[in-house]
């Protein structure tokens, strides 16, 4: 069932024995639950599922609920049918159509999403070879080349006649377009076809495929080890593509393949300085997390230097991404955005480091009554022996003494700072300088003889 239907369902079953409440949409099963209740009404609970989406009928002033209703009518006329290509009906008998709705729902549905690009991208086209979308045929065209099914997608017309086209198979001279994608971009579902290819449109910046080719490479949970240049985080997948087309400008190397993961929300873009056809040893089914790995090819962008691949993990293309990535040097990352409490940073490894030391690093986020340690007036009025002075340079002196201050206050943002107010507390294992909570600021400051 597609998303549609579970929808009109939903908005179809409103009985007073059984009245929908809200609805879940398996987007790779393609299976609708309907409920009677509200998803946070107790004793349900809402959890977040990868593949699924949740939804609740809005009964607006503008919904009429009750021209949706089949009621029985007397006029002779023919029923207005909805158009294969609005809707996601899949190949019928032409006779006893399975769905009907009226003209004005026919004449104001919009196209469906990703079918046309806004001002200043435009379509270009993901090719994955040995496969096909399957049972999702809304327009079929027979004895057409491939570029002629590109040029009909991307014009979204076959001839005059209007065409939603968001993505099409071609198979040995026929073109079979839909207005919908696979999953994740969308809800439809792969099939294997050795003699098939799907092709998925992508907007991206006119600018930025300026000597590009129309048609780039996907495979879908494939990935390309040890040739990562550049990890970014990307909201899109189409954010990820259009930063390996502009890493010459902004990263300053070729990028000529990258990886995408869409369940991740950090580091989840991966610019390749190498791709399949160099490093085809290196090129690894990914069964752990869901990834797209793409090539790009351009003809006008200079080339650079191949980056050798350096790293200390062992390749084992079956045990996710953790273990196959291994990074260039240039990927250090700084601290992250503080999110649920932790920042993480990506620091690459070298030979002979010790693995805590490098790779994907967390912290506990800062706060600011531990970040806020001031000097207390009596130290600041008392002279103080050189191993205190030492003690003190930790907020403005060497590297060394910032290293332990951190330390300090990571511990003490982790385990809280068990000191009763107004006492100087050890802190350092030694008498000479200590901490103590200001009973009027309510603030860490450093203090003498903790002792």
């Amino acid at each position: 069932m597609s998303l549609s239907e579970c929808k009109q369902n939903c908005m179809l079953s409103q009985k007073p024995v059984y009245a929908c409440a809200s609805f879940v949409y398996d987007n790779v099963n393609q299976v609708c639950d309907l409920f009677a209740h509200a998803g946070d009404a107790a004793p349900a609970r809402l959890l977040k599922f990868q593949s699924r989406d949740y939804f609740e009928p809005n009964f607006g002033e503008t919904c009429d609920l009750d021209s949706r209703l089949p009621r029985p009518t007397t006029t002779t006329a023919a029923p207005v049918l909805a158009r294969a290509s609005n809707t996601d009906e899949r190949k019928g008998d032409g006779n006893s159509p399975d769905k009907l709705v009226s003209a004005t729902e026919a004449e104001e549905e919009p196209a469906p999403q990703g079918t046309s690009c806004a001002a200043g991208k435009v379509s270009r086209f993901m090719r994955t070879e040995g496969f096909e979308l399957y049972q999702s045929d809304h327009e079929v065209v027979e004895g057409a080349t491939e570029e002629e099914c590109i040029e009909q997608c991307d014009a979204n017309k076959i001839g005059e006649a209007p065409l939603a086209c968001r993505s099409f198979d071609f198979t040995q001279g026929q073109c079979a377009f839909s207005a919908e994608a696979a999953v994740p971009l969308g809800n439809g579902q792969l099939k294997q076809n050795k003699a098939a290819a799907y092709y998925e449109k992508l907007c991206v910046e006119e600018k930025l495929v300026k000597g590009c080719e129309t048609v780039f490479t996907r495979f879908p949970q494939m990935i390309l080890v040890g040739y990562a240049e550049t990890v970014t985080d990307s909201p899109t997948f189409e954010t990820c593509f259009e930063r390996c087309l502009n890493s010459l400008e902004v990263y300053g190397f070729n990028c000529t393949s990258g990886m995408y993961y869409f369940e991740e929300q950090q580091l989840n873009c991966i610019l390749n300085t190498e791709n399949r056809g160099t490093q085809g040893d290196l090129f690894s089914e990914e069964n752990t997390d869901i990834v797209d790995y793409f090539e790009i090819s351009c003809g006008e962008r200079t080339p650079t230097p191949p980056a050798k691949a350096r790293g200390v993990k062992t390749l084992n293309p079956s045990s996710g991404r953790s273990e196959n990535l291994v990074l260039a040097p240039s990927t250090n990352t700084e601290w992250s955005l503080c999110e649920n409490g932790r920042q993480h940073r990506r620091i690459d490894c070298e030979r002979g480091m010790n693995e805590s030391s490098c790779g994907l690093q967390s912290r506990l986020c800062k706060t600011e009554p531990v970040a806020s340690i001031s000097m207390s007036s009596e130290i600041r009025k008392s002279p103080m022996k050189s191993r205190a002075n030492e003690r003190m340079q930790v907020i403005g002196g060497s590297r060394r003494k910032e290293k332990k201050r951190d330390g300090l206050i990571d511990r003490i943002t982790k385990n809280g700072f068990h000191c009763p107010s107004g006492k100087c507390c050890q802190v350092f294992g030694d008498c000479d300088v200590g901490l103590m909570e200001n009973k009027g600021t309510k603030k860490l400051e450093w203090c003498r003889n903790p002792c």
